[in-house]
């Protein structure tokens, strides 16, 4: 399907998890913090699979809750991460797009006959024109 992968990417970025009401100021507070219990891996960056260390997280945050409502929580928050993470790889696609199109389209007016300015020029706007296709 044409452009399928990248409008599911894009849908799936834009979506609102929905957060039960009993989880949202947990919810908001691990995400705003980006601070989960042992999920930092060897880069250091926060690992999102890791759904026990976000129901620690969640235990930590919350100790009244049963396990029932950590777990029920922690699926909620992986959810609620994937898609920020959706949000920012699209606004990051969007972003350098736009900027590979502008120049694109810049040294193509700009060349002024100059076989290879346009032919880069081309093989540039051709690139992202043919991700955003796939």
């Amino acid at each position: 399907m044409l452009i399928g992968r990248q409008l599911a990417a894009a849908k799936a970025a834009l979506a609102a998890p929905q957060i039960d009401p009993r989880y949202s100021n947990v919810a908001e507070t691990i995400v705003r913090s980006g601070k989960i219990s042992g999920s930092k891996g060897f880069t250091g960056k926060t690992k999102l699979d890791d759904r026990d260390a976000i129901a620690a997280s969640v235990r930590s945050y919350d100790p009244n809750l049963s396990p029932k409502d950590v777990e029920h929580a922690a699926d909620q928050i992986t959810v609620k991460l994937h898609v920020e993470k959706a949000r920012v790889e699209l606004l990051m696609k969007v972003i350098v797009s736009v900027f590979c199109l502008a120049a694109g389209i810049y040294f193509l007016v700009r060349s002024s006959g100059n076989p290879d300015l346009t032919k880069w020029a081309s093989g540039l706007i051709g690139t992202v024109v043919g991700y955003w296709l796939a």
